[in-house]
């Protein structure tokens, strides 16, 4: 999500210190988010209430996950790498829970403190070599439990995927060369919600030229600093006689 906004997860931190509207956002996966997220940014929305809704989209999923329902209390332990170093994520759960400041725990070392808790575990537990942890794994790769069958490979073997790789490569566009072109061409411009894509091809269907590109948030722009790059290009005797443009999103 943090891509989306050009930054990394501190930027997005960092964004959502200064938010002021949070949106709703779809939180059951990055798929779902991303289809909310991009809308908004089309929108011209603040690339700041963009990042704290991001975060609240994460606390909703998580807390309706783990308390399936029930009503979280008490004390809070905040643990893990992404609760520890960004302090927005923290906040956006605190808000959710109406936790009070003495119910908010914030350990030093939050993102190691789990890790520590299985190393003292490690304490008490039985020490096995690499040799006995291989056997274990192959033991449970060749177990015959009906609960956990493998899936079948996508390849028998390499003859089989050679097949496959020739057959695709059969429908693939033929080519030809845009310079020195003369005659009638036609212009596709697929201008999406995150990408634009255009193609230039002649009368027997071959293709001259394409361009893809992320729109950043402006297809209609996208799409005219493509064209512009098609008219640097284009030869002299070369006629776009006809186009087609799919709807912007």
């Amino acid at each position: 999500m943090a891509s989306l906004l050009h930054t990394d997860t501190a930027g997005l931190n960092e964004l959502a210190k200064n938010y002021s509207t949070i949106y709703p956002i779809a939180s059951r996966c990055g798929v779902f988010a991303k289809t909310d997220i991009q809308p908004l940014i089309n929108e011209g929305a603040a690339k700041e209430d963009i990042a704290a809704s991001i975060f609240q989209a994460v606390v909703n999923q998580t807390i309706s996950g783990l308390a399936c329902g029930r009503p979280i209390r008490g004390n809070v332990a905040f643990l893990g790498g992404p609760l520890n170093y960004l302090s927005q994520l923290r906040i956006r759960f605190i808000e959710t829970l109406h936790l009070k400041e003495d119910e908010i725990i914030v350990p030093e070392e939050a993102h190691l403190l789990v890790a520590k808790g299985a190393a003292l575990d490690s304490i008490s537990s039985n020490v096995i070599t690499t040799n006995e942890l291989y056997d274990k794994i192959e033991n449970l790769k060749n177990s015959q439990d009906n609960t956990t069958k493998p899936l079948e490979p996508l390849f028998k073997d390499k003859e089989d995927y050679e097949i496959f790789k020739n057959r695709h490569n059969e429908a693939s566009v033929t080519k030809a060369s845009l310079e020195g072109y003369e005659g009638d061409c036609y212009l596709g411009i697929d201008a999406g919600s995150t990408t634009t894509k255009l193609v230039l091809i002649d009368k027997d269907g071959k293709l001259l030229y394409s361009l893809y590109g992320n729109n950043e948030g402006n297809p209609l722009k996208s799409v005219m600093n493509m064209l512009k790059e098609v008219y640097e290009v284009l030869p002299k005797k070369a006629i776009l006689r006809y186009s087609g443009v799919t709807r912007l999103w």
